[in-house]
């Protein structure tokens, strides 16, 4: 049977997401061209018996439409299933890419299952060499600021206003212990806690914009807009220093403009909402705090403090679940 997919991530352009500091490698890993094996792969994530078709050759076409890759060389046609691993291999290190960012004459090992149909119903999609992103500006900082409304923050040693898009990439890697850490996140999940960090791989989490917070040390790969702003393509965050954000839902009890507070009907939290604090209306429209009143049901993200105190970065109005 074909499986088809719509990629559904915000994150519609992901470029290169592990250069930690050096440029592209244009090693071929790949092997012969147009060669198809059964057995181990480097990692060893597959054994021989266990029968995944492996092809390793130069992508031909792409069909972003129907997920589908043609090769050089070979008859093989390849459709990426729900859930496929799509990874760029770059500096050692496997990073999680979206269909959308394959392209023509790029190296690719694809692991996956021959159908009746002729197609390969690919479960693992890995890129190798082929013409990486050039970067205006590629350095590793310190958040010193962080403006949530606007998507923008700054860093200790740079003049610069970084921006952030729709298009912007920011992740980070569990690191050793990633097995362990993904049972973990997924039990936490169910109690809607980092519910917006999404497991691309086995060690690679995609985070929204809200997670960073200042303090954090980040390297970042960015185009120059012009001598006071970035736009960054992709945000790092290294685990080591990374805390993941807890969402809750609840009523709002009391609100103090001045101060910046809120406290909750059903949660013992006293919310310290950020000066720059995402804060939205049911439609999504940008508010104040001043818009918002006691007995507004609203959804909260942001990260636990000492004592009862809770930091808010991001507060929107919700409808209750029924």
């Amino acid at each position: 049977m074909l499986l088809r997919r719509t990629w559904t991530t915000p994150l519609t352009i992901i470029l290169a997401l592990a250069f930690i500091i050096g440029g592209c490698s244009n090693d071929n890993l790949s092997g012969p061209v147009g060669t198809n094996t059964t057995g181990s792969d480097m990692d060893g994530s597959f054994l021989a018996g266990q029968g995944p078709l492996k092809i390793n050759a130069q992508i031909k076409t792409t069909d972003q439409n129907q997920l589908m890759l043609t090769f050089e060389g070979t008859n093989e046609v390849a459709v990426a299933m729900h859930n496929c691993e799509i990874v760029r291999y770059n500096n050692e290190i496997d990073a999680p890419i979206p269909f959308s960012d394959i392209t023509p004459g790029e190296m690719a090992m694809v692991w996956g299952h021959s159908e009746q149909n002729g197609y390969v119903n690919a479960y693992r999609i890995r890129l190798y060499g082929g013409n990486c992103p050039n970067y205006d500006a590629a350095f590793r900082d310190t958040i010193a600021s962080i403006d949530y409304a606007a998507g923008t923050f700054t860093v200790f040693g740079r003049t610069e206003t970084i921006q952030t898009d729709e298009n912007t990439v920011i992740w980070t890697r569990n690191g050793s212990e990633s097995h362990r850490n993904i049972e973990i996140m997924q039990m936490r999940n169910q109690y809607q806690i980092g519910s917006a960090a999404k497991i691309m791989a086995n060690y690679d989490i995609y985070l929204e914009f809200t997670d960073l917070q200042v303090g954090y040390v980040v390297e970042v790969r960015a185009n120059i807009i012009d001598e006071n702003n970035l736009l960054a393509a992709v945000i790092k965050i290294p685990f080591s220093n990374y805390r993941e954000c807890v969402n809750f839902q609840d009523y709002l009890a009391t609100i103090n403009v001045e101060t910046n507070t809120v406290t909750f009907v059903n949660s013992a939290w006293i919310g310290l909402v950020c000066n720059n604090a995402m804060l939205l209306g049911l439609d999504g429209e940008a508010l104040t705090l001043g818009d918002f009143a006691a007995g507004d049901y609203v959804a909260i993200r942001g990260l636990p403090l000492e004592g009862d105190e809770f930091k808010i970065c991001r507060m929107e109005k919700t409808e209750p679940a029924s």
